[in-house]
């Protein structure tokens, strides 16, 4: 899940940057196509397109750096959602939260983000 999550990131800022490489509808082979990258290969393919050279190099390096920065920060943001849950857990308030957001699913985040950071930052492949 947040593999894919972390993908589609990509692909929302390629879409705001690069409208040129998504000007047509996707069809479904198209979809299907992505998901199954996303979740078993972890990474997407975009199309940068023609133009200038620098403007596409700075905006591929944008959507590379957006995907690290949304991980860790999805990680962050249910870390400190899980850390309130568990606090009002203690003090016996009722909250739906914890059985959603557990220990395993903020892990699970984490290591999204560290698979972003050396992959999308470090440029380990």
């Amino acid at each position: 899940l947040f593999g894919l999550l972390h993908e589609l990131s990509h692909v929302t800022i390629a879409s705001a940057l690069l409208p040129s490489a998504f000007h047509a509808t996707p069809s479904i082979h198209d979809v299907i196509s992505f998901v199954v990258r996303a979740i078993l290969g972890r990474h997407c393919l975009i199309q940068t397109g023609d133009g200038d050279e620098a403007a596409t190099a700075a905006r591929v390096l944008a959507i590379r750096h957006f995907g690290w920065i949304f991980s860790l920060a999805l990680a962050i943001g249910l870390h400190l959602c899980w850390r309130r849950c568990y606090a009002a857990a203690q003090k016996q308030t009722s909250s739906w939260l914890p059985a959603v957001i557990g220990p395993s699913v903020v892990v699970a985040a984490y290591v999204t983000a560290l698979e972003a950071v050396t992959t999308d930052l470090l440029g380990f492949v």
